[in-house]
């Protein structure tokens, strides 16, 4: 499991029915971003859907006049139209994000209709 070393989450409410949340979550190697959009479809009634992205950082030392690239870019998206080989990490991430990701809305789901009670 990766180690987050940083969170930043926007809230915003667009139209009174709808809302959206962007979050990002450093962890070493890399950042998870996901996007919540969430609205009311009937009374008493609101659909959430969401997407989680992956992205793992290259290193890129720039030493003055030296410069030490691994050659390929300094973020990608840990996608396999991005990685040809998706390696067990890769995938594990993948699964990870998504994971934390619907344990936290079915978590915030569950609180909000307990309070209503």
């Amino acid at each position: 499991m990766q180690t987050e070393y940083m969170a930043q989450v926007r809230y915003e409410w667009p139209h009174p029915e709808v809302f959206t949340i962007e979050a990002k979550q450093g962890m070493f190697g890399g950042y998870r971003q996901c996007l919540i959009v969430g609205g009311q479809t009937k009374d008493h009634e609101t659909q959430i859907v969401f997407k989680v992205l992956e992205y793992e950082t290259h290193l890129d030392v720039n030493l003055g006049i030296l410069r030490f690239t691994e050659g390929r870019p300094p973020t990608v998206a840990i996608h396999p139209q991005r990685i040809a080989q998706m390696t067990l990490y890769h995938q594990t991430r993948l699964k990870e994000g998504l994971q934390i990701v619907t344990q936290r809305i079915k978590r915030a789901i569950a609180q909000a209709s307990a309070e209503k009670r």
